[in-house]
């Protein structure tokens, strides 16, 4: 009986046994079966991919293990996006950077044009492509501005007889003339400094005359000093004469000026001491309003039909005049009045050319800040689009003939500094 139980004991542990070694090859067989069906992780990459507009520090190897790097560097004026490196990752390349083109400021176009690189020294002058540059002036080199006003109140013209606002470089020279009845007093030619513009100063011809004189480029002439004295020193009432003697002798010459609103009676501003006394008398007489000529424009038919007759008006007298097609008066309009004064016609009748202002600026508006009609002499400004600038710096343009100067245009500022 006791020999029967040891027997089932022995068969008891043994089924447990080979149970658990079967369980143990079950696990041994499935991580075989795994193994042998996973597929292969590659330990190598090939060859790094070639960019654009870069060269690639490899040393020519064909082959990297996983791990590895190369080094990419991008040709002259290329900026690289990303990081130089690029790594090799379980058979891949990884990182690989880009070589984009960049914009450069030529630096030579810069000095011409007195700017630099707004908030950058003067080496950095790359951006990434897509980026803004922003350029200002150097400092110590700002331009002078001239306006229109400035030219009205000195009665200046500019060397093409035109009165617009200009933009001078520093250093740069402008040339000036005077209004019709006036002479400039040199020099003619001023010089930009540091944004400072002396404006000459224009004279009228009468006061250029005694200028010169009292310079002694006219000297007064005395023919015979030793003819007796006859002619006292003339009493000139709204004018004054050269030389200021006490007394003169036969053949001595005066020149007479007139103070504004005033003329010399014989029109003639040169009188001699004769026998008989001065020739001729040397009277400034109140200017009168005489017949004007207008130029593209004409008085009313009835001044006209009894202009010899109307003519010349008497101070505080008006009368009309009307404009041919295609010019306008200065108020803007096709016909305006005009007043006798004291200093004649006011205001001058004239008639000026109009401009038709842009009906489209590309990359652009133009700006009405007084109505839209323009006549010659009239200014319009313009602003430019994000991105563009006024072609001609200034964003100003001037009526002239029928036409703007400069051409109002917008240009990008991708163009450049140097052609600007």
């Amino acid at each position: 009986m006791r020999c029967f139980s040891y027997i089932i004991f022995v068969l008891l542990w043994t089924n447990c046994v080979l149970q658990k070694v079967s369980q143990q090859m079950q696990v041994a067989y499935d991580d075989l079966v795994n193994l042998l069906t996973e597929p292969e992780i590659p330990t190598t990459c090939g060859p790094p991919p070639a960019i654009g507009n870069a060269m690639l520090l490899s040393n020519g190897r064909q082959e990297f293990l996983s791990g590895e790097s190369v080094i990419y560097q991008c040709y002259r004026l290329y900026e690289m996006e990303g990081t130089p490196i690029a790594m090799c990752e379980n058979g891949h390349w990884r990182g690989v950077p880009r070589c984009v083109q960049t914009c450069r400021a030529n630096q030579a176009g810069m000095d011409r044009n007195n700017i630099q690189l707004r908030g950058l020294t003067k080496s950095t002058s790359l951006r990434a492509s897509d980026y803004w540059m922003e350029f200002e002036c150097k400092p110590g080199f700002p331009p002078c501005i001239l306006t229109k006003q400035q030219l009205d109140d000195r009665n200046l013209l500019l060397n093409d007889g035109q009165r617009h606002s200009e933009w001078i470089r520093n250093g740069h020279t402008i040339e000036f003339t005077c209004r019709k009845g006036y002479s400039i007093v040199s020099p003619s030619v001023r010089k930009c400094v540091d944004g400072n513009l002396t404006l000459p100063s224009c004279n009228s011809s009468e006061t250029s005359i005694a200028a010169a004189i009292t310079s002694r480029r006219l000297p007064p002439l005395v023919l015979n000093s030793s003819s007796p004295v006859i002619c006292p020193a003339p009493r000139v009432e709204n004018g004054s004469f050269f030389p200021l003697w006490m007394s003169y002798n036969v053949e001595d010459i005066i020149y007479t000026t007139c103070k504004p609103g005033y003329m010399l009676e014989s029109h003639k501003n040169i009188s001699k001491c004769t026998k008989g006394g001065w020739f001729p008398n040397p009277k400034c007489v109140r200017k009168q309003c005489d017949f004007p000529l207008i130029e593209n424009g004409a008085l009313s038919w009835s001044n006209i039909f009894y202009s010899d007759v109307s003519f010349p008006k008497k101070v505080g007298q008006t009368i009309g005049f009307k404009c041919n097609h295609g010019f306008l008066a200065r108020n803007k309009k096709h016909w305006d009045r005009i007043k006798c004064t004291n200093f004649g016609w006011d205001p001058e009748p004239q008639c000026y050319k109009q401009c038709i202002p842009p009906k489209h600026l590309p990359h652009g508006r133009v700006t009405y800040n007084y109505g839209n009609t323009f006549i010659d002499g009239d200014e319009i400004s313009f602003n430019c689009d994000m991105g563009y600038y006024p072609e001609h710096h200034l964003p100003i343009a001037t009526c002239r003939n029928n036409d703007w100067f400069p051409t109002m245009n917008c240009v990008s500022t991708d163009i450049d500094p140097s052609t600007g």
